[in-house]
């Protein structure tokens, strides 16, 4: 049987995935594995945990197989001034009936490759004395810290010992990223064709590093195209000594149009998110609070990044020569707040765009084939891997 195991970041807790993730956790407590729970774990019990695990500085990871949640772990991201080169990898889970496929390891990797991205250099977590999961963590290049003895009541009444491990990791990509982007697609970035979907749709992701002009700040971005698109992105500006963070993922139909949008804006050690869902009827709703002044747009523009310029440009199809208005959902910064932007877009040529919007502002996009930003005039400009 070809088995397909999917490992993606989850954005926002939608219902269902709540019900498996929930019976994940129910069933490796029963289990008998140390992650804080002791059986009976009830389905209210396991659901009020999901429900609050995405807190400020947590990021988490979903496997499936073959559609099915089969795993998850968390990365917690140390938000304290002098830690902030430091992350916990917490909560590695696989279902019983799904272990021995590779899923922890896969999780694991994930965890590690976004901690880099994060900018954090040191990991560390802890396991119980004598799992098997600290044969993975060992294999995976962690490095056993020490051992509290009787440190976890057990189901069985015992207090067992838990292991600490640490690992520094580097904050260059993995070893053979950039010879692969740049043997096959060019040294600016990479492509990945991979199955997604049930039904075998390929899909491509093209990851871009973008560097802003002013030597302010940078990006790191994938965007993933078949027959629905997803952008997720982190930037990170420094300017006059105040550092930044977004990150975000935004999720489109099949035919363009933004479906969801989770934003997450870290300043000053002050962390704001947001969540912009677009529903069937195409009524806009702001962490669940209507907002009929968007009702019907198509587009977001979040201003902290040139990854959004893509999703009109993709979605309207300009020939060259031909110009099209529209009105998107505008996600301001440093403010935060979201509101309408009417703007227009001029294709110039094969790749060459005008964007412009009705504030006064102007700028030149260069592009690739497939629509992504490589030149932002003015703002950005792709870099070399």
């Amino acid at each position: 049987m070809n088995e397909r195991i999917n490992v993606f970041e989850v954005m926002a807790m939608k219902p269902h995935l709540l019900g498996q993730l929930s019976e994940v956790l129910i069933r490796v407590v029963e289990d008998g594995a140390s992650i804080g729970f002791l059986p009976p774990l009830s389905e209210r019990e396991a659901k009020e945990y999901w429900e609050q695990a995405m807190a400020p500085g947590v990021r988490l990871w979903v496997a499936e197989k073959n559609g099915l949640v089969a795993g998850t772990v968390q990365l917690h991201l140390a938000m304290k001034p002098n830690a902030e080169h430091r992350a916990e990898i917490a909560k590695l889970m696989v279902s019983p009936e799904a272990r021995r496929c590779g899923i922890a390891r896969m999780l694991m990797q994930t965890a590690e490759e976004a901690a880099r991205r994060e900018s954090r250099t040191l990991l560390v977590l802890d396991t119980r004395e004598g799992d098997p999961s600290n044969a993975l963590y060992r294999a995976l290049g962690f490095i056993e810290a020490g051992k509290i003895p009787r440190y976890a009541r057990s189901a069985d009444g015992n207090l067992d010992g838990t292991v600490f491990y640490y690992k520094e990791i580097s904050l260059s990509p993995r070893p053979g990223i950039s010879d692969h982007a740049a043997g096959e697609y060019g040294a600016a970035g990479s492509v990945h064709w991979y199955p997604r979907s049930s039904e075998g749709e390929r899909k491509m992701e093209h990851t871009v590093i973008w560097k802003r002009l002013d030597d302010t700040g940078m990006e790191y971005c994938t965007h993933t195209l078949g027959e629905r698109t997803e952008i997720e992105g982190k930037v990170i500006r420094s300017k006059l000594g105040e550092r930044s963070f977004v990150d975000y993922h935004v999720v489109c139909d099949a035919q363009g149009n933004t479906e969801e949008a989770v934003i997450r804006y870290i300043r000053q050690n002050n962390v704001q998110k947001m969540h912009l869902q677009k529903d069937a009827d195409h009524r806009w709703t702001r962490d669940g609070v209507h907002l009929p002044e968007f009702d019907g747009l198509a587009d977001i523009d979040i201003g902290a990044t040139p990854s959004t310029n893509l999703l009109p440009i993709r979605r309207l199809r300009l020939g060259i020569g031909e110009s099209r208005e529209l009105t998107a959902v505008w996600v301001r910064f440093p403010e935060f707040d979201v509101m309408p932007l009417r703007q227009a877009y001029t294709r110039l040529g094969e790749n060459e765009y005008e964007y412009r919007s009705f504030s006064g502002y102007t700028a030149r996009l260069r592009t690739d084939a497939e629509g992504i930003i490589r030149e932002y005039e003015g703002e950005w400009t792709e870099r070399a891997w």
